[in-house]
């Protein structure tokens, strides 16, 4: 019974079968395809990236910019002149409560910063004061030609407080790049003037 079990066994054979070292040969091409593919994807995912990530950090620093604005003019509406001692160190603060606000967005090492602080009566120009901050100046002025920090809508009569900041942004994105302006206005009714 051995002998039958022995001799009904059948011993594979090497065939050579010319399908095989084609398809092996295929295989070997296709790995070097694949791997041309993921450089370029990855290459194109990386760009997309970078892109993402700048504009977040660019969209960070304008909503940042914004708020601090809000924030500077609701000081300046209820900060009272006579508290700061004269009207330029008034605006002096307003701008300084705007630099600190702004997270590090207009820090003093920033080059393209403008920070401007306004405080007048309504439509009128004939009486404000205004302070700019640009770079590292410091300019404060109460002339009629300095004007507004941004048009003024705010109804006559009424004392309002102007806050603009401004910076330049950066968004990168390997194959092309953007400086967008970033900028925050607020206006607010200054409500601790003299009656």
């Amino acid at each position: 019974m051995k002998a039958l079990l022995s001799s009904g066994r059948h011993e594979r054979r090497s065939v050579e079968r010319p399908w095989v070292r084609a398809a092996a040969r295929q295989v070997g091409s296709e790995r070097g395809a694949a791997l041309v593919e993921m450089a370029v994807v990855s290459l194109l995912l990386m760009v997309m990236l970078l892109g993402i990530v700048t504009f977040g950090i660019t969209h960070h620093q304008n909503i940042s910019i914004e708020g601090a604005a809000r924030e500077a003019v609701r000081f300046g509406a209820t900060y009272a002149v006579e508290d700061a001692g004269s009207l330029e160190e008034w605006l002096r603060d307003v701008a300084q409560v705007a630099e600190n606000a702004a997270t590090g967005a207009l820090s003093e090492g920033e080059p393209s910063r403008l920070v401007c602080v306004a405080q007048g009566f309504g439509s009128d120009p004939g009486e404000f004061s205004r302070i700019t901050v640009a770079g590292m100046q410091l300019i404060a002025s109460a002339s009629e030609e300095s004007g507004w920090c941004f048009e003024n809508t705010a109804p006559g009569g009424d004392t309002v407080v102007q806050v603009q900041l401004q910076r330049d942004g950066w968004i990168e994105a390997i194959v092309f790049s953007m400086k967008p302006t970033l900028t925050g206005e607020a206006t607010n009714r200054f409500e601790r003037a003299k009656p």
